[in-house]
C-alpha cells in the first residue's frame, strides 16, 4: 500500500463511521489534512513497535515521542517523506489501566480476526474487534 492510498483509506474509514462529517464541505476537496491521528494500544500487533515497520515502508519516520503519563498515553509524531500529512499516533499504555478495564480490553483484542491484525488491514480497517 502506498502512502496516498493509506491516507485516502483512513479518510474513507472515518467518513464511513461519521457520515454527517463527510456530508459537510468545510474545506475544498483539493485540501489535504496537515495531520492524521491514529489511536492504538501498546499491545500485540497494535503496538507502535509493530506498526512502525509498515509505516516506515510508506515513508513515515519517527521525529519524536511525548509521554502523557496522567492519561496513560505515549504520543508518536511521524513525518512523511514528502509534503503530505504528518501522522500523530496515540498509543494507550494498557498497563496504566486497572485490572478490570485492562482485562476487558485485552479480551477484545483477542477477539480480533487474524487477517485484521496484519498487513494493510491492520492500518486501515478501523476497530478490529466487535463493540460490546
Amino acid at each position: 500500500m502506498q502512502r496516498e492510498e493509506f491516507v485516502q483509506q483512513l479518510w474513507l474509514d472515518y467518513i464511513h463511521t461519521h457520515p454527517d462529517i463527510g456530508s459537510l464541505r468545510l474545506w475544498p476537496l483539493s485540501t489535504t489534512a496537515e495531520y492524521l491521528t491514529l489511536v492504538t494500544l501498546n499491545y500485540g500487533p497494535f503496538a507502535m513497535n509493530a506498526l512502525s515497520v509498515p509505516l516506515a515502508r510508506m515513508g513515515y519516520r519517527s521525529v519524536g515521542h511525548y509521554a502523557m503519563a496522567d492519561k496513560g498515553l505515549l504520543i508518536h509524531l511521524m513525518a512523511p517523506a514528502d509534503e503530505s500529512s504528518w501522522l500523530v499516533l496515540a498509543e494507550l499504555q494498557i498497563g496504566t489501566l486497572s485490572k478490570v478495564p485492562r482485562e476487558a480490553l485485552t479480551s477484545l483484542v483477542h477477539q480480533s480476526h487474524p487477517a485484521d491484525c496484519k498487513g494493510q488491514n491492520l492500518l486501515c480497517r478501523g476497530r478490529p474487534w466487535p463493540m460490546p
